[in-house]
């Protein structure tokens, strides 16, 4: 039995969805060869969550 693996795809996939379940990205005109560019560029620009001293 052979298996076909498609691991850009699987990882498109991974970042498709949080971009768009967790973060609110609508990418349904984002073309796949450019999520990663998308994804890694949001992640940079996210605040970091700070949860000392928040009362």
């Amino acid at each position: 039995m052979k298996l076909k693996s498609d691991f850009f795809g699987d990882w498109v996939g991974l970042q498709k969805d949080i971009l768009t379940n967790h973060w609110g990205y609508d990418v349904s005109l984002i073309p796949d060869d450019e999520i990663p560019f998308l994804y890694f560029n949001a992640e940079q620009r996210r605040p970091e969550a700070r949860l000392d001293n928040w009362f």
